[in-house]
């Protein structure tokens, strides 16, 4: 089965914000056209990882930009290959 998964930007109390329901509708949409089932992933936090991330990455990088966005979307894509798992 294929999957497109969409970061769910919940705030950090769980609840479901404006932003949310844009991703929500979104992902109804993309699965809509596509004919992909979609899976709303909740991204809290992961922006704030992937800047540890970068961090990490970057003090043998000499300065380099990283792309924050690639990182975070990443870790959601991890995060939701490891629930699959379990």
């Amino acid at each position: 089965m294929r999957y497109i998964i969409v970061g769910h930007p919940l705030r950090l109390d769980g609840e479901a914000g404006e932003m949310a329901g844009e991703a929500a509708r979104f992902a109804r949409k993309l699965s809509k056209e596509t004919g992909i089932e979609t899976e709303l992933i909740d991204e809290r936090l992961s922006s704030w990882e992937a800047e540890q991330t970068m961090g990490e990455a970057q003090s043998g990088r000499a300065g380099k930009p990283s792309p924050l966005d690639e990182i975070a979307a990443a870790i959601l894509l991890r995060d939701y290959l490891d629930r699959r798992k379990k």
